[in-house]
This record gives structure tokens, sequence and C-alpha cells, in this order.
């Protein structure tokens, strides 16, 4: 990805994370806050790495449909996710019970769809997610499922880092997202004149 291109990609999507915190703040009637760093690149063939960090993760995976097609990974540090699950819910164990992990699941349906449509539509596309699935595994085992159980993906992973908080002091967790577009799907999302 070019300079110019890398720019723009990274405009939208921290354009699409602001958009993911107002969806956020409307369905959890307090302050949420979304802050992203920038878009980075990997390569699926050495996806052990980039899944290391956080370290101990819990990751939501989606397919990429519409004009785009491919896979996204969702990661988020466990303990900040369990304990902004624990405030969300009052559960004292949330990933342990299934509606700790509804909402796990519904926190990242709602920043993953908000995030993709804002995406699409500064790329001027059509970008939808799946269902949610959640995954409790570890790096290697995350690795192998984005390479044989997420759909099709490309050689190329677009990472972008952010870390989601509730409230002023609230509860803060890592994460990162993982966008593994197929070859076609890269060009659609990385092209400048978009």
């Amino acid at each position: 990805m070019n300079r110019a291109a890398r720019q723009r990609f990274e405009q939208d999507c921290r354009q699409g994370l602001e958009h993911a915190m107002r969806a956020l703040v409307q369905l959890l009637g307090e302050p949420a806050v979304v802050t992203a760093g920038g878009v980075r690149e990997a390569v699926t063939s050495r996806l052990e790495p980039v899944l290391a960090s956080p370290a101990d993760a819990v990751a939501l995976s989606l397919q990429l449909l519409g004009d785009a097609e491919g896979s996204l990974l969702l990661l988020f540090d466990r303990p900040g996710m369990v304990a902004l699950l624990h405030r969300l819910t009052g559960l004292p164990e949330p990933l342990a019970e299934d509606l700790g992990r509804s909402t796990l699941q519904e926190i990242g349906n709602i920043l993953v769809s908000s995030f993709l449509s804002s995406l699409g539509r500064g790329r001027r596309v059509t970008l939808l997610p799946s269902v949610p699935l959640l995954l409790e595994a570890d790096p290697a085992a995350l690795a192998e499922a984005v390479r044989h159980h997420l759909g099709p993906v490309g050689e190329q992973v677009l990472l972008l880092d952010f870390h989601f908080g509730l409230g002023p002091a609230g509860a803060v967790a890592a994460g990162r997202l993982l966008l593994l577009p197929t070859a076609e799907a890269l060009r659609t999302l990385t092209d400048p004149a978009a």
C-alpha cells in the first residue's frame, strides 16, 4: 500500500471506530471511548506473532461480505474484557456464562458493523459482517483457525490496534482488529481513488 493509500485508509478506519463508539454509547447508555493506532500490515503465513498480543486474548471471528470478501478477527485482552463485561452484566465470571459471552458477541457485532459501515462509505463499497463466532484459544490455535476456518483470505492482513473503554475511569480493554481480505478485496479497500 503506498503512502497516500495508507493515509486515506487509516483516516477511514479512525472514522469507522468513531462511528462504532457512537453506536456503543447509544446501546450502553453511558460514555464509551474507542481510540485507534495506525494500520499495520502482516502476512497470513506469519500470524502467530500478530495474534500473541494481547497475550491472554478472547477473539471473535466474522466473515467479511459484500463488495469485498474475506474474514475479520477481533481480539480483546481477556482481563480488560472480563472487567468490562462484569461492569455491564454484574457477573463475576462473565465469559463462563451465556449472558457474558452473548454480551461480548453483541459488543463485537456493534463495533464491527459500525466500523465496516463507515469504512464502506469512505471506500464507496458495501461491507457487511457475518454473525460473530466466539473463539477462546492460544495464538497458534487462533492462527490455525484463521487459515482454515474463517473463509477466503489473501496473503495480506491489515491490523488496527485500539482501546475500548466505558466512562472516564471505567473498565478498558485493549483490542486488535485483523482484516484478512481476499487479494481482490484488498485492492478494493486500499484503492486511493475511492
